[in-house]
């Protein structure tokens, strides 16, 4: 499903006016969105006092560590082209 969402992010820059980077625009958007997922769950958990409001150093981790993870999934050893290859 990771694949998949990607893979459709990826076409959405692909037909925008920077075409040239939606290989690299698309896993940015999706980690975006995927940190905001994370850090509603982090909020419903505040809300609940399971867990404290993450700070700014925390946020900025947490964005950091998902850009790089998906990073890493997505370019190491080039496999965006088997997901684009797979899904067209």
């Amino acid at each position: 499903m990771i694949d998949y969402l990607y893979y459709r992010f990826y076409r959405l820059w692909l037909h925008s006016s920077l075409a040239e980077g939606a290989v690299f625009m698309g896993m940015l958007m999706f980690s975006v969105l995927l940190s905001t997922n994370v850090l509603t769950v982090w909020g419903m958990l505040t809300r609940y006092g399971i867990v404290a409001y993450p700070s700014d150093i925390q946020y900025y981790i947490i964005e950091g560590g998902i850009i790089a993870l998906l990073g890493w999934r997505f370019f190491f050893r080039k496999r965006y082209d088997r997901i684009i290859a797979r899904y067209d």
